[in-house]
């Protein structure tokens, strides 16, 4: 996780919000998860680990209840799957109307493993650069809106969806 990332977060939170889902929560290099002390907070990851509460798939299904979540977080998840477009769907899902989604994606980044944090793929392993305007035909898709497109670093942008 790196400062700019970390940053981008805390500097897009909501100003009141109680609970939060993370996707991709499992801490490799660093993680949010300090952004969120007092909230109810539920991580989700398709791998055990640290800040992992409930393993699954999010491109497959969420076992979240409708509408429970105030914010939603995805950051450095949609590089690493080719299905970006259903992880937004069952997020968006899980996420009350007025809520707040904040994700992110590397659109120039070389390629790097999701599993261990390595610099290399592994069998089977995806990863592809995720343009601005990909992501956007995805919000687009799940009757998303009112998002904002920011550079959060040289290879990274964030949207947030208030």
């Amino acid at each position: 996780m790196n400062k700019e990332v970390y940053t981008w977060v805390r500097e897009n939170l909501p100003q009141t919000f109680n609970t939060v889902v993370e996707i991709g929560s499992r801490d490799i290099n660093g993680s949010l998860r300090s952004l969120f002390t007092g909230k109810n907070y539920t991580g989700v990851d398709i791998l055990p680990g640290k800040n992992v509460d409930i393993v699954a798939d999010a491109s497959l299904e969420l076992p979240l209840a409708k509408d429970s979540f105030d914010l939603a977080v995805c950051v450095a998840v949609f590089e690493h799957t080719p299905d970006m477009a259903n992880i937004i769907l069952n997020t968006a899902a899980a996420l009350r109307p007025g809520g707040t989604m904040l994700l992110m994606a590397a659109y120039s980044w070389p390629p790097h493993s999701a599993i261990d944090g390595d610099r290399r793929l592994h069998p089977g392993e995806h990863y592809a650069n995720i343009a601005p305007k990909e992501m956007e035909s995805a919000l687009a898709a799940a009757a998303l809106s009112n998002w904002k497109v920011t550079t959060v670093g040289p290879n990274v942008y964030g949207i947030a969806i208030k």
